[in-house]
């Protein structure tokens, strides 16, 4: 998660950070809190948890990481119905790797 936020710090946009609510994860503050020291901190305009039940950001989330799992592994299916309806609704997605 580290990575993705400070990845997502090269650029200018604001976003919000939902971290799902599980028992053995509580350190969601402690890395929010180390990235606003290193610059990160004025593009983050919340920091929150929640189940994923109860929002719709995190079960996208489940949709398009299993999704792009999915096509990293088989590069040659095509795109399944969840990520071609997302971009139909305008949904950007940004991917980077070392």
């Amino acid at each position: 998660m580290q990575d993705v936020l400070v990845g997502l710090s090269k650029y200018d946009e604001e976003f919000e950070v939902v971290f799902s609510e599980h028992p053995e994860f509580g350190h969601h503050t402690k890395l929010a809190n180390s990235l606003r020291e290193y610059g990160v901190g004025k593009q983050i305009r919340s920091c929150t948890t929640a189940r994923p039940i109860d929002k719709c950001q995190l079960q996208a989330a489940d949709i398009v990481s299993y999704e792009m799992s999915r096509m990293q592994r088989d590069c040659m299916m095509p795109i399944r119905y969840p990520l071609r309806r997302l971009k139909e609704l305008g949904c950007l997605f940004r991917f980077e790797s070392e």
